[in-house]
């Protein structure tokens, strides 16, 4: 509690990178809908955390088939100057170019942890 006080903003980061680690770790056990939940946790506490933008993107776009949520994260990722926005860019691409069909390329998850 004291360290919460003393130094807020390092205690909150250290707290989004853990919860972000965790939804990595319930996709990679294939907890899909806890990982992605995890992920709108993250954005609901801190709307410019990148990392979960990023990997709420990757969730939905390949594991739940949202292309629409997958858009407005891939987006909100760029918008808060997160480290992958390239491959947020392509995946943006991919997305627009799949417009009309059923799925969305799958592979492994690509999730970025919160360094």
């Amino acid at each position: 509690d004291v360290y919460k006080r003393q130094v807020p903003s390092a205690y909150r980061r250290l707290e989004l990178k853990c919860m972000n680690n965790l939804g990595v770790a319930l996709w990679e056990l294939n907890h899909i809908q806890e990982a992605a939940e995890t992920f709108r946790q993250i954005i609901a506490k801190d709307e410019t955390y990148a990392p979960a933008y990023f990997n709420l993107g990757l969730i939905v776009a390949k594991e739940l088939n949202d292309p629409e949520e997958a858009v407005r994260a891939f987006r909100g990722h760029i918008t808060h100057g997160g480290k992958r926005a390239v491959s947020a860019r392509d995946w943006l691409k991919k997305l627009q170019d799949a417009q009309g069909e059923k799925s969305v390329p799958a592979g492994q998850t690509g999730a970025t942890t919160g360094k």
